[in-house]
């Protein structure tokens, strides 16, 4: 799991309660996808929402804009 600094501190003991590790980061999506990509983190999310798949962290803006792309 990670969480960014100034978020709830709910997500320590969820973690533990898994016996799962969980990395603090800066704010921004860029630190949720190095330490996914690093770690192994399948699921990433971050403070405004979002949320990354490890398998297409590296393209999530790409995936995101073609997501806003009229049909």
């Amino acid at each position: 799991m990670t969480r960014a600094f100034n978020t709830t501190k709910m997500l320590d003991r969820i973690a533990a309660k898994h016996n799962q590790p969980l990395y603090e980061h800066g704010i921004g999506f860029k630190y949720v996808c190095d330490l996914m990509l690093e770690h192994d983190i399948l699921i990433g999310g971050e403070e405004s929402g979002g949320i990354g798949i490890n398998a297409i962290c590296r393209n999530a803006m790409a995936c995101s804009t073609a997501c806003c792309l009229p049909m």
